[in-house]
């Protein structure tokens, strides 16, 4: 490595850039396509939506119309996160990140162009090429086979599951991810990220669900030449919400907190770096 003058490096080290030493800089990307109240009018709504659906699938599990798998399964389609949620874990990633003294941005897109324009410039001036050592996108994601594969947008669904002659019925959520905010790498969007990437040790790492499957992250691994991780399964995103509720009614009547942003795992809420991704995929050309 030489400093100080002299010819630029032909690879770069993480954190390095061409003539003098920088730190580590990390930047993490929640997509603000997901508005809260295009699902949720409340978080009154948002949790008594839960509170209900939950109890419909105890009891259906307590009658032996359901197994416990079953059950589990259904308690985790009864909510979705939005925005708020996403933003709430890239500010919890970047507590973690800045607590080993490393840079941190957290920055919200709604689609590539935001995206890429983060990456580019910083408060409208350029970032430093070969600066970027690590790229978090938090996001939705679909299933191999489903398009598109992840955006940074989309719009709410639900559909009502029936049980016990359709007496009891389970409202699933999901989100249904739009084109417009789809992450697609055009050739100069990836000539652009590219050139801040520190090349070759950087990585980009997707918090989305099934962003793991197919050939995904082995085509973003090659366009970038850097390495592309990510969730072959359903992240078990958490939302934990402390409440009062007329005992009477059933209804709540008032919400005390909600903590946000968290994974559920190892049967406990955690910090989403803690979730590792199980799919790794590096270049097959440099």
């Amino acid at each position: 490595m030489q400093e100080g003058g002299g010819k630029p490096p032909t690879e770069y080290n993480v954190g390095t850039i061409v003539g003098k030493k920088t730190k580590s800089l990390n930047i993490i990307v929640y997509a603000t396509g997901f508005k809260y109240t295009d699902w949720y009018k409340s978080p009154i709504d948002e949790v008594q939506q839960i509170k209900d659906n939950r109890e419909i699938i105890e009891k259906l599990k307590n009658k032996n119309v359901i197994d416990g798998k079953t059950a589990q399964e259904l308690r985790e389609k009864v909510w979705c996160p939005t925005t708020e949620d996403f933003e709430a874990a890239a500010n919890l990633i970047a507590g973690e990140i800045k607590s080993i003294k490393e840079e941190v941005e957290v920055h919200g897109a709604k689609n590539m162009n935001e995206f890429v324009n983060i990456i580019e410039q910083k408060e409208g001036n350029p970032r430093p090429d070969h600066s970027i050592s690590t790229i978090y996108i938090i996001t939705h994601g679909n299933p191999a086979g489903k398009h598109p594969r992840v955006s940074f947008s989309g719009k709410r669904g639900a559909r009502k599951v029936s049980f016990s002659g359709g007496q009891d019925q389970v409202t699933l959520i999901e989100a249904i991810l739009t084109h417009e905010g789809s992450f697609v790498l055009e050739k100069r969007q990836t000539e652009i990220i590219k050139k801040k990437l520190v090349q070759k040790q950087a990585k980009i790492i997707f918090y989305a669900c099934y962003s793991g499957q197919g050939d995904f992250l082995q085509i973003v691994a090659d366009k970038l030449g850097v390495e592309a991780q990510g969730f072959s399964y359903t992240i078990p995103w958490f939302m934990d919400p402390y409440y009062y509720y007329d005992k009477a009614t059933g209804k709540i009547i008032g919400i005390a907190k909600i903590s946000r942003g968290y994974v559920y795992t190892d049967g406990q809420p955690t910090n989403p770096l803690d979730l590792l991704p199980d799919v790794i995929k590096t270049p097959k050309t440099q």
